[in-house]
């Protein structure tokens, strides 16, 4: 858990739950940013001025991934990130006039979460270094700016990993000879990733319209700007999205085509195979029809012949169909 007192410039990494108290206790009018774990909150809900079902509902509720709702207090975000490697993580943040709370699952911080966190904690080690005392009233929005922002590269770098993904998968359809069912499988994979972030990023982008209404005026409006950049980049991911998942629909089209040539190839292949044989079928049939008079069979060496003509004429006819490349 790391706090920062954002009024004083000071950065609290905590290590122990009962040292946070004594940090904001007592300093109302004091502005703090929280990276959290989800069960920590109740740590400081005595000093935020939440009502606590407020707090379980928000900080519990699973039922929607992607959500933004302003309360009379404070406003609330929820986002689910997925990575590349198709790993669902939720990040939820609460955003009052004094406090910016940013959670994350309980449990071990994975690289996507810990990702973010670096990202915001140097936009802060910035930002401290600056001098803010003009800038208080701003700090808290230009935090949360940072933290959207934040999931928006996220989105954008998840997406640029599974269109390489994609293109090396279409050169690697182009070029094997043989394609099986599980190219079909990891083929579905990919369709599915793309559609679950081009549906998040959709939600994403229609939470940011509320955001920009800024109806708690938690953002003051010299920061308009940046409100009007977040919808910006939001939208900008949104047509990135949209542009992998019909390059992931290609990938079907590239797969069926792949399975159609090979289709036609073994269609070619054993065609030329029938020919060859049938001529074998044919002479058999001939000589086993029985007839009371077929004078070649009384001929001296008529079956070395018969045998020659026929390994003769097959030898030709292999030649000719490997050179037509169907064989």
């Amino acid at each position: 858990m790391v706090l920062y007192d954002i009024t004083e410039k000071i950065k609290h990494v905590i290590s122990n739950n009962s040292e946070i108290e004594p940090l904001i206790r007592d300093k109302k009018d004091h502005k703090f940013f929280l990276i959290c774990q989800n069960s920590q909150i109740k740590l400081v809900e005595d000093y935020i001025d939440i009502d606590n079902a407020y707090i379980d509902q928000a900080f519990s509720s699973q039922d929607q991934y992607v959500n933004y709702v302003n309360y009379d207090a404070y406003d609330f975000l929820s986002v689910m990130l997925i990575s590349n490697t198709n790993v669902h993580t939720i990040i939820k943040v609460f955003f009052s006039e004094n406090f910016l709370i940013l959670s994350t699952p309980d449990g071990i911080i994975n690289a996507d979460i810990a990702w973010i966190h670096q990202y915001v904690d140097q936009r802060i080690a910035k930002f401290f270094k600056a001098d803010i005392t003009q800038q208080l009233n701003e700090a808290l929005g230009f935090i949360f700016y940072n933290i959207f922002a934040s999931i928006v590269r996220f989105f954008s770098q998840t997406l640029e990993d599974v269109e390489d993904k994609i293109e090396l998968f279409i050169t690697k359809l182009s070029t094997d000879e043989v394609v099986n069912n599980k190219y079909l499988k990891h083929i579905e994979l990919i369709r599915k990733l793309s559609y679950s972030i081009r549906k998040h990023i959709r939600a994403l982008d229609t939470i940011t319209g509320t955001i920009e209404q800024n109806e708690n005026q938690f953002f003051p409006k010299t920061l308009n700007h940046l409100l009007r950049s977040i919808k910006r980049r939001v939208d900008a991911i949104l047509k990135f999205s949209e542009s992998v998942y019909s390059f992931s629909e290609e990938l079907i089209v590239t797969y069926n085509s792949k399975i159609t040539n090979q289709t036609n190839i073994l269609v070619m292949r054993l065609t030329s195979w029938t020919i060859i044989f049938s001529l074998w079928t044919v002479v058999a049939g001939i000589y086993g029809m029985n007839f009371n008079f077929m004078p070649e069979l009384q001929w001296a060496g008529s079956y070395f012949i018969v045998i020659g003509a026929l390994i003769i004429i097959t030898i030709i006819l292999v030649v000719l169909f490997k050179k037509k490349q169907w064989l």
